[in-house]
């Protein structure tokens, strides 16, 4: 029995019934776009009476199996995810402090050189993608003060490229502590360094931490046109010359995909991840330029997340059994693959491989890796 229906409770039942989005919502007599909501709001939703009641019917009718998947699926917690621990340091608190209450620039005759900015946040990029979360999060608020108090000795427009990124990789750790609101607050300052800098890369690099930002809070309509936006002005800006305007480019079709598959638009995500399969075939290697991680190994991967999200989880699977987990790089991109793969075995009714496949995850992470 369930009392309350979420978002969770609704997948969950979605998932023990063996239905697509769009067979669930006919069922249910529901949007298909309130039902892949629900999928990506998780227990942040609480559903409407008229949706509860319509969930009360179908679990009342539904088949001794359903029941016993669905109390699998509520017991394990299916929600397997990827999060920032929040024990220790002082990284978190002084980051968001470093956010809400921007210290005013220092004037320093002896601010420090370009190249050691750029090597600075580098080196934090680099961390964060290796999966040094307390790392990157301890360093992260000095390096933002230290781009600040360097504008006024050093060319704003490079500084705001560097400053974007270090708001990007902000973002992405609110985002993991769960910090919605901060992490918008993280990507618009991003958006307006980017602005500052004029380089079309930068600015498509900000777009993509706000479709991200958008994603989690449950507006993938908004990130998917976004994203689309983004990519038709990189394309023009760029004419997609060399490999970081193809990768560039390419995290941007990675992300329209995820956000249609999010409001339960197949063949758009389908469409999307072909696009990207094509300029991944064109770029011709998995590199990480521009920080994106993009090749072909990570349009797979995103393939194994579209499908997941469609409610195919022997899709997902299907998507990346030719691919070599321990090549997967950088180690974030092989902790995502294997808490995806956990989360498509628990819903196909294979705990224990679920189970060994987030202790993979975890090894490989140990900060960012939580089951809910």
């Amino acid at each position: 029995m369930v009392t309350v229906w979420t978002g969770r409770e609704a997948n969950a039942l979605r998932e023990a019934m063996r239905l697509s989005i769009d067979d669930f919502a006919a069922l249910a007599r529901i949007s298909r776009r309130s039902v892949a909501n629900w999928s990506s709001r998780g227990d942040a939703m609480r559903l409407r009476w008229d949706a509860q009641r319509s969930l009360d019917r179908l679990l009342a009718a539904a088949s001794h199996d359903v029941h016993v998947r669905l109390d699998h699926l509520l017991a394990a917690g299916h929600d397997t995810r990827m999060r920032l621990a929040t024990e220790p340091g002082r990284g978190a608190p002084d980051l968001v402090a470093t956010l809400v209450n921007p210290p005013e620039p220092e004037h320093d005759d002896a601010a420090p050189a370009l190249i050691r900015l750029e090597r600075a946040v580098a080196h934090m990029r680099m961390g964060y993608q290796a999966c040094r979360i307390r790392e990157t999060s301890d360093r992260l608020p000095r390096l933002m003060r230290t781009l600040r108090s360097a504008r006024a000795s050093l060319d704003p427009s490079r500084v705001g490229k560097l400053a974007a990124e270090a708001y990007h990789v902000a973002s992405e750790l609110l985002l993991k502590l769960g910090d919605v609101p901060l992490s918008m607050f993280a990507a618009e300052r991003c958006a307006q360094e980017a602005r500052t800098s004029g380089q079309p890369l930068a600015v498509a690099a900000s777009d993509r931490a706000t479709a991200s930002v958008l994603l989690r809070s449950g507006h993938a309509d908004t990130a998917a046109a976004l994203s689309a936006r983004s990519a038709q002005r990189l394309r023009e800006a760029t004419t997609l010359d060399g490999p970081r305007p193809l990768s560039g480019y390419g995290a941007l079709l990675l992300t329209e995909a995820l956000a249609h598959a999010r409001l339960g638009d197949r063949a758009q995500a389908i469409a999307r991840l072909d696009d990207a399969a094509r300029v991944a075939d064109g770029l011709g290697f998995d590199g990480n330029h521009g920080w994106t991680a993009f090749g072909p190994t990570n349009v797979a991967l995103h393939r194994l997340s579209v499908l997941l999200a469609l409610g195919d989880p022997g899709g997902a699977l299907h998507a990346v059994e030719h691919l070599e987990p321990e090549h997967i790089r950088p180690a974030e991109r092989q902790a995502a693959y294997y808490l995806d793969t956990a989360a498509a075995l628990q819903r196909m009714g294979k705990p224990q491989e679920a189970t060994a496949a987030t202790a993979h995850a975890a090894r490989i992470a140990p900060e960012l890796v939580a089951t809910s």
